[in-house]
């Protein structure tokens, strides 16, 4: 493992509400300078982040569903349509888990199709994100079971503002 493999396997994260423009600007050539796999913000910094981060290897992504899962399947595609459009090239989207506590595997994959099939369309990476400290080891098992089927790019584990 070299330093720039390292890198390339880093997702520098700048989610604060409260970031200005001139701090997303900033933390978006610190992330191209160093090389990281991508720069992830708020869906709503894409229009500010795109145009710093074109073309320098660094990918712009965008969190979906941000950080409580709890907007339907049509907000979530049409959020991540959004910032598809305005240059992001990954989405991370939080699932439902109030749907994955409830049992509703049904709805839990459909998101997951969803939102899988608009980024992979649009040539986009997706993550999805579970928040596992609000569910149980069989609740994972499961969630993870449909990913395996889905084929999502990624799952993580957590939005970093859970509880664990």
């Amino acid at each position: 493992m070299t330093k720039d493999n390292l890198v390339r396997m880093i997702d520098q994260t700048l989610l604060k509400p409260y970031a200005t423009d001139e701090q997303l600007i900033s933390f978006c050539r610190e992330g191209a300078r160093h090389g990281f796999a991508s720069v992830c913000v708020s869906s709503t910094a894409v229009p500010v982040c795109a145009p710093v981060l074109r073309g320098t290897g660094t990918a712009l992504c965008a969190v979906v569903g941000f950080p409580l899962g709890q907007t339907s399947i049509n907000i979530k595609s049409a959020e991540a349509r959004e910032a598809i459009a305005g240059g992001a090239g990954e989405i991370d989207y939080v699932i439902n888990i109030g749907k994955a506590k409830g049992g509703d595997w049904d709805y839990v994959r459909e998101e997951m199709l969803a939102l899988t099939a608009l980024c992979h369309q649009a040539g986009a990476r997706v993550k999805v994100i579970l928040e596992t400290c609000y569910l149980t080891e069989e609740e994972v098992r499961s969630i993870c079971a449909i990913a395996a089927e889905v084929k999502p790019d990624f799952v993580k584990t957590s939005t970093g503002l859970g509880t664990a």
